[in-house]
């Protein structure tokens, strides 16, 4: 996952790689800044610890 000190992670998936580059897709989005609910509770939690003001 990529993050941003705005709030937005991007769960992605590797569709190539040609070391030491990889290219990805990125599956969804979520701002975590409101961010709610299983899925997302443990990033959101690491979220807030090491980027969220």
């Amino acid at each position: 996952m990529l993050a941003r000190p705005a709030g937005a992670v991007h769960m992605a998936k590797v569709v190539w790689r040609t070391a030491p580059y990889a290219g990805l897709s990125i599956v969804r989005t979520v701002d975590m800044r409101t961010a709610s609910g299983p899925e997302p509770a443990g990033l959101h939690k690491l979220w807030r610890e090491h980027i969220g003001h």
